[in-house]
């Protein structure tokens, strides 16, 4: 699978390249005439530490953001896909983060890189179920289970948010599509328990939001025991390059995790699980916060 994965990320590599060949490019300096992080996090700026807990993501995703959703995709408009709905009013051009360099997209395009990527690595691999974790309201699964080349895959979602859960299922049913969503929660051992022995489980932008994973919550989804694990998160980076320090400081005054990588290889290193991918920072909707990709397996 080590080979199959590190294949399907050069030839998203290669596809990303051709997308970008005539989008505007800007360096690290010019990052902030087009957003107000670089004066925050140079402290030019007044903006205090925004603290992760449970009862902050549940404020943020269920109450407002899903919600919001719910409400939106409940209106009068019509959607013709998944992909329509995911990509309403997505047209704001920001900066992205993209294999080192920045570039200006709109929200679309950068959705549909990041689609992109799930999709060449799933489409190398052979699995009967596909779980994603911290789901939101499915944007990515729902995506994923609409393509021709996984109509005979199972799929499988769950979130914190009740919301997020809501609509989920909603838009699972109205298009027909195979996904069965689930309440779930990251530190509950109890809410595993839907997670079908040997499926392929990822996550995206999840454990960010656990500010410091426990042993105990990765060793839940072990005993769950997957065919693979595929974590696409933003790792806490360990050089002083200005861009990696200007990282750092996002996810500290964020309060996004910092160990998810050190808890990681400590399991590594205690013979329980095997890490078969490590990459570089691949692609960030936010260029602090990009996301790398670290595959693994457990070892039973």
């Amino acid at each position: 699978m080590k080979k199959l994965i590190n294949n399907a990320i050069k030839e998203f590599q290669y596809l990303a390249l051709k997308f970008l060949k005539n989008k505007k490019k800007i360096t690290l300096n010019e990052l902030s005439l087009y957003s107000d992080w670089p004066n925050r996090l140079l402290q030019l700026e007044s903006y205090g530490i925004k603290y992760k807990n449970i009862d902050e993501v549940i404020r943020e995703y269920d109450k407002e953001k899903w919600n919001d959703r719910l409400n939106l995709y409940k209106s009068k408009i019509k959607w013709n896909n998944v992909v329509e709905f995911r990509d309403f009013e997505a047209d704001e051009i920001l900066p992205r983060y993209i294999y080192g360099d920045y570039f200006l997209l709109k929200e679309k395009e950068y959705n549909y890189l990041q689609s992109q990527l799930l999709f060449y690595i799933l489409n190398k691999l052979s699995f009967s179920n596909l779980v994603e974790l911290g789901a939101g309201y499915g944007a990515m699964v729902l995506d994923l289970a609409s393509k021709k080349e996984f109509q005979d895959k199972n799929f499988f979602a769950g979130d914190i948010s009740q919301n997020g859960v809501t609509l989920l299922k909603k838009i699972a049913s109205d298009f027909n599509l195979k996904v069965k969503a689930h309440k779930f929660n990251f530190y509950n051992e109890s809410e595993y328990n839907w997670i079908m022995p040997n499926s392929v489980v990822y996550t995206c932008h999840s454990y960010m939001y656990i500010p410091k994973i426990t042993n105990k919550i990765i060793t839940n989804l072990v005993n769950t025991h997957p065919r693979l694990v595929i974590n696409l998160e933003p790792i806490f980076p360990k050089s002083n390059y200005i861009s990696d320090l200007m990282n750092k400081k996002y996810i500290l005054i964020n309060d996004y995790n910092t160990n998810l990588k050190d808890i990681l290889y400590n399991l590594k290193d205690n013979n329980m699980i095997e890490i078969i991918v490590d990459s570089v920072p691949i692609l960030g909707n936010n260029p602090f916060i990009p996301f790398s990709i670290i595959a693994w397996l457990p070892k039973y």
